[in-house]
């Protein structure tokens, strides 16, 4: 290698409860059941995770001081209900590339939040359009996917509440093939103010 650093992938995510990912799981077996054909690649479940904040290629030697930050960051901000209330494809019925668990009603603790963690990420890597908080349930092969005879109804509503009281520094790698995401850190909250 000769000098060169060594770098993560790395990202800052929820990880969603078990309660939730089996509701999950659930969902994507009706739509398997309901549209046999459906040309999606569905996230494996130990990888369902809210992204809040994507942060590229990161030297190893930047990670400490990276993890202090964060906890620093996160610490100011009061633990919350998130809120899903939508099966819906992103980043848009009209160009559906994925399959997504979102919300089109942003909370004011999760503006917080990823306000928090964009001010330690953003010298990093900045920040690229608007946020939209979601979990990518999977990706759609748009040509197999336009050429379906039935438009599958995918988009409805739901209510699903994950308790946000950390977050976890990721590291997206590859393990035997597979994309796999490794807690490197978890951050945690201030639990003692619930905001609602």
């Amino acid at each position: 290698m000769g000098g060169m650093e060594e770098t993560r992938r790395l990202f800052v995510g929820v990880t969603l409860p078990h309660d939730v990912v089996t509701i999950i799981r659930k969902r994507e077996q009706q739509l398997m059941r309901t549209y046999p054909d459906l040309p999606v690649r569905w996230t494996p479940l130990e990888n369902l995770h809210m992204t809040v904040s994507f942060l590229g290629h990161v030297q190893d030697a930047r990670l400490p001081e990276l993890i202090t930050a964060l906890e620093n960051a996160v610490r100011t901000c009061a633990s919350f209900d998130m809120v899903f209330d939508r099966w819906m494809l992103g980043p848009s019925a009209a160009q559906p590339k994925m399959v997504w668990l979102g919300t089109d009603t942003p909370s004011a603790p999760l503006g917080a939040l990823t306000t928090a963690v964009a001010r330690v990420v953003a010298p990093l890597h900045p920040p690229r359009g608007a946020y939209r908080p979601h979990v990518t349930l999977g990706r759609i092969a748009q040509k197999r996917y336009r050429a379906l005879d039935e438009v599958p109804s995918i988009e409805c509503t739901t209510s699903l509440v994950v308790m946000v009281d950390h977050v976890t520094l990721f590291e997206s790698t590859v393990v035997d093939g597979t994309r796999a995401f490794v807690p490197l850190a978890t951050c945690e909250l201030d639990t003692t103010r619930h905001a609602t």
